[in-house]
């Protein structure tokens, strides 16, 4: 409501205006005051739209203005920092080289003088130990002189000992093995008949093995042909049976029958007893082969070794002789 509303002077309503008499002039001035404040808001904000705009476009210049400046003064501020810093670089590289020249010659100069001193001491020390080494030297090699000696005398008197009590041993195994070669014949000559007699044996077993298989077939056949009459006779007295026959002919084909049956049994356990009388014979053939064999193994190992006694005897002797010439000559010198 504008100031100095009086409700009693003029009253708004929904369509209508209801006022007094005098009241125009007030309300054309309430118009008047509304067109101005309404006037003044517009040009306000037009005028500041207006600045504002220039605003922006100066701060936008001003703002360009010292973008360029800052990066123009940036750009030579780096200039100036790349150029130090090259010249910091090249005096940092050259200060280094320097020192590093001193620090080297420096090294050297002491590393030599250590160098000749150590070689001083060193030499002093190789001097001291040399003296003593040929010191050393010297005993150690008329020490070992001294010890080669004694022990050249004593290995002497031992080979001279060793030669004489070989050569008398060889003697005596010589005479053992002349002995020994003597009964090598013997035992040569029973070698040979035991072989002989293994032989015959085996010959005996081959003949006793093809007269148990011609036994063996000839009762195969016996029997099959046993066989064969027992089943003709039994067909024959079933059809005497059937035709029934006089009883004497079955009486007398049944007798045949029976004797037919004992006579299969006599030939199984004749059978029987040659098989067990051919296998104990086998046995106690194969047992007196390998008694043979055993003997004539032990034969041969004896006669190796007679053999390798003999071999051996003689080589010592050899030795024997060899190391009596040797200490004649020892002797000689």
């Amino acid at each position: 409501m504008p100031r100095g509303y009086d409700p009693d002077k003029f009253q708004f309503g929904k369509t209508k205006i209801f006022f007094r008499a005098g009241q125009v002039a007030y309300l054309e001035k309430l118009r008047a005051d509304k067109f101005r404040f309404a006037c003044i808001n517009i040009q306000k904000t037009v005028r500041g739209w207006l600045q504002r705009i220039r605003y922006r476009k100066i701060r936008k210049s001003a703002i360009t203005l010292q973008r360029y400046g800052r990066g123009y003064l940036a750009r030579r501020y780096a200039e100036m920092l790349r150029l130090t810093r090259a010249a910091l670089i090249c005096q940092k590289q050259y200060r280094m080289v320097r020192v590093r020249r001193e620090y080297l010659r420096t090294r050297r100069a002491v590393i030599t003088i250590q160098a000749f001193a150590r070689g001083m001491f060193i030499r002093r020390l190789y001097q001291e130990f040399l003296l003593h080494h040929k010191a050393m030297i010297i005993q150690k090699t008329v020490r070992g002189w001294l010890v080669r000696k004694k022990y050249l005398h004593a290995r002497y008197a031992a080979i001279v000992i060793q030669c004489f009590y070989r050569r008398v041993r060889a003697k005596r195994q010589l005479k053992q093995l002349k002995i020994a070669a003597r009964s090598a014949e013997h035992f040569k000559n029973l070698n040979v008949g035991m072989e002989n007699k293994i032989v015959q044996l085996q010959k005996k077993m081959d003949n006793q093995s093809k007269e148990y298989k011609t036994q063996n077939e000839q009762l195969v056949v016996t029997n099959s042909t046993l066989g064969s009459e027992v089943t003709k006779l039994q067909k024959e007295v079933e059809t005497l049976r059937s035709r029934q026959t006089a009883g004497t002919q079955v009486t007398s084909l049944q007798e045949e029958l029976e004797k037919l049956r004992a006579e299969l049994q006599e030939a199984h356990a004749q059978r029987k007893q040659i098989e067990e009388e051919f296998s104990n014979e086998k046995q106690g053939l194969e047992q007196r082969v390998e008694e043979l064999e055993k003997e004539n193994t032990f034969l041969k190992k004896e006669k190796e070794e007679v053999n390798r006694r003999i071999q051996t005897s003689n080589q010592g002797e050899f030795h024997a002789s060899e190391s009596h010439a040797h200490s004649e000559h020892l002797e000689e010198g």
